[in-house]
C-alpha cells in the first residue's frame, strides 16, 4: 500500500451460533467522520448458466458479498451478521474496513477467516 493505515482494526470475541456470527471490532487511530463496514464474503462461487446466450457456460466469482453492515466508527463496535445457508466454513471470510464519510477513502482494514 502507498499509505500507512490511519485506523488499526482488531477483531475480537468472535462467536458463531446458529448460522450467525457475532463479533467486536476495536478501532485505534484517527476514525473521526468514518463509518466501519463489515462484509461477510463467500470466497468462491460457481454458477451454471441454464439459459440465454451463455447457456451451458460455467461462471466463477470471487469474494461475493453475502451479508453487509455499516455503523459509525467507535472505539468498540459490535456486529452480528447472518451466515447464509449453503456456504461451507472454509469458503467465507469477514472483511472489515473503515471509510471516510466525505470522500469514501478506506482508512483501515482487517480480515477474519474461520478456522
Amino acid at each position: 500500500l502507498k499509505e500507512k493505515a490511519q485506523v488499526k482494526l482488531t477483531i475480537d470475541n468472535v462467536k458463531i451460533v446458529n448460522r450467525k456470527i457475532n463479533f467486536i471490532v476495536h478501532s485505534d487511530g484517527d476514525f473521526k467522520k468514518t463509518d466501519i463496514l463489515a462484509a461477510l464474503v463467500q470466497k468462491q462461487v460457481t454458477t451454471n448458466v441454464k439459459a440465454g446466450e451463455n447457456s451451458g457456460a460455467k461462471l466463477s466469482h470471487t469474494n461475493v458479498v453475502r451479508t453487509f453492515s455499516r455503523q459509525t466508527t467507535a472505539d468498540k463496535n459490535e456486529f452480528g451478521l447472518n451466515i447464509p445457508l449453503g456456504i461451507a466454513n472454509d469458503n467465507w471470510q469477514l472483511i472489515i474496513y473503515t471509510q471516510q464519510k466525505n470522500n469514501l477513502k478506506i482508512t483501515g482494514a482487517a480480515v477474519y477467516k474461520p478456522q
